[in-house]
């Protein structure tokens, strides 16, 4: 049933169901056993099917009609030691890890491993980073922090940021709830919000982005690991992940793919 709404799905929001690749440097020996450590389901589909938000720069966004960032980088180096491809479907980022749960995708990419989310899924984590407040170009509102944050505030719904703004919205403070970060900095971009909060890389990638017009204000909040999020009983599966991102750290392309896309300082060594 996954593998038929997995092909329907992708077609319709028109990704490629092509492998994602099999380019990365792996060992025989090793490639065939993390294949055969994955369960017997994905075994015999010959995919992992992936949840993602195709709005979350430097995860995943499109560029020239095709998904591309960090998540589909990692996914290649992964799918070349497990001997499989992943298979992207869109969707909200809202709605990722209720769609974990309730079986319509295999895995969600990069996301905070709260510690509300640890109640329903499983966490391979391999990276560590907070949320962060971007604001215009020489901050005019003089935003230093949650406290100091008055205006209209873009967040995404369902998001680490949005919870922490509710948990400590100043009066002054009006909350605008967006469904990705993308929506979320572009409303600061068009002068519709004050600032926005949303997971520290997609807002470092935007401010370093050409001809941004946004910067970071005050430090990381609430930092902490991130990384795929598994079913809960889909053990087999998340150990199979840990073992195979330790074999991509180990030969150094994790590394790089880390430089690659800026992600240098969110550095965390694989573990669940």
């Amino acid at each position: 049933m996954l593998a038929s709404v997995a092909t329907a799905a992708c077609v319709a929001v028109g990704l490629s169901l092509s492998p994602i690749g099999d380019s990365a440097p792996r060992d025989p020996e090793d490639s065939y056993r993390l294949h055969q450590q994955l369960p017997a389901s994905i075994q015999a589909r010959g995919f992992i099917v992936v949840g993602v938000d195709p709005a979350q720069p430097p995860f995943a966004f499109t560029s020239q009609g095709r998904l591309v960032g960090f998540d589909t980088d990692l996914a290649q180096l992964l799918g070349a030691q497990l001997r499989v491809s992943f298979r992207f479907l869109q969707a909200p980022s809202a709605q990722l890890i209720s769609g974990v749960t309730e079986g319509r995708y295999d895995v969600v990419m990069t996301k905070g491993a709260t510690e509300e989310r640890r109640k329903s899924v499983t966490f391979v984590n391999y990276l560590s980073f907070g949320s962060s407040i971007s604001v215009p170009k020489d901050n005019p509102r003089n935003v230093r922090s949650l406290s100091t944050a008055c205006g209209n505030i873009a967040v995404i719904g369902g998001s680490t940021g949005a919870e922490l703004l509710r948990n400590n919205r100043p009066s002054c403070a009006t909350l605008m709830q967006f469904a990705d970060a993308s929506a979320a900095l572009a409303a600061v971009h068009e002068g519709r919000a004050d600032a926005a909060i949303t997971d520290f890389p997609s807002a470092a990638h935007a401010a370093k982005g050409p001809g941004s017009t946004t910067e970071i204000a005050g430090e990381q909040l609430a930092v902490g690991p991130a990384g795929m999020a598994v079913r809960l009983r889909d053990t087999e599966l998340s150990n199979t992940l840990l073992d195979a991102l330790v074999v991509v750290y180990n030969n150094g392309s994790y590394s790089r793919l880390l430089e690659k896309w800026g992600l240098e300082d969110a550095f965390l060594t694989p573990t669940l």
